[in-house]
């Protein structure tokens, strides 16, 4: 793995997404659910504007109480654009993982690598599935709220973005990952191994997540992208001859 190839990566699932029929098809429900759901908490965000304002603040009556308020008013719009961007993205991550991985099956098929077939032993899958999901929440949450409360502040942002786009990516990934059963903890091995190129990968996702009204398609893509980036490396071989035996 190396950071050009993450890139290319990046870039390959944003191209596929637009260029390939069958993975708009894929694609289509996730984006619809996205931008439903997107709808939704930016009709909240609007609806809760006024109240926070009134906890943060009172009505200016001079001229700093007027910068006072108007900067209050620009940072608790902006939380609220990033929150509602980022409940959709979670959401789709959430909610839509059959078409996702749909998309890395097929995907990885275009790319000739040997993508696993499905499971047959649907409640078993299910059962899995649940378990190694749950395991994840545990870290992934609390990670995710420092993230997001640390990039309110100047000193912690730029670390909170490079956190950002390595959970993004790893997020990607694991859907790949997932196909071939790799078990968490080496899961979590490569992602923290190649912290550098992960990091790469999920920043040009990170970037339009953070675009009003296009963090919703930012999944499908990221599912293609990370589909191509991990569909030469050795880690898929190994489990998959593990798998057969």
């Amino acid at each position: 793995m190396t950071i050009i190839e993450a890139v290319q990566s990046a870039l390959f699932g944003i191209s596929s997404c637009l260029r390939d029929r069958e993975v708009r098809k894929l694609a289509a429900k996730p984006w619809a659910l996205g931008l439903l759901v997107y709808l939704l908490t930016a009709a909240g965000a609007l609806y809760s504007h006024a109240p926070l304002m009134n906890v943060f603040t009172s009505a200016p009556v001079g001229f700093w109480s007027h910068v006072t308020y108007w900067l209050i008013w620009t940072m608790v719009t902006l939380g609220l654009i990033a929150a509602s961007s980022l409940i959709s993205v979670v959401v789709v991550f959430a909610a839509t993982g059959l078409f996702q991985t749909g998309i890395a099956r097929h995907v990885l098929s275009g790319l000739g690598a040997a993508a696993p077939p499905a499971d047959s032993s649907v409640a078993g899958e299910i059962g899995r599935t649940i378990f190694v999901e749950g395991t994840k929440l545990f870290w992934i949450i609390p990670l995710a709220v420092l993230i997001f409360v640390g990039g309110f502040i100047p000193v912690l942002a730029p670390l909170c973005f490079i956190l950002s786009a390595w959970l993004l990516a790893f997020q990607s990934c694991d859907i790949v990952l997932d196909l071939y059963k790799v078990p968490l903890l080496r899961r979590l091995k490569l992602a923290l191994g190649n912290a550098v190129t992960f990091t790469c990968f999920g920043a040009p996702f990170l970037a339009l997540s953070m675009v009003p009204f296009a963090g919703f398609l930012v999944p499908p893509l990221a599912a293609a992208g990370a589909a191509r980036f991990l569909a030469s490396h050795s880690l898929l071989q190994t489990q998959e001859s593990t798998n057969k035996h």
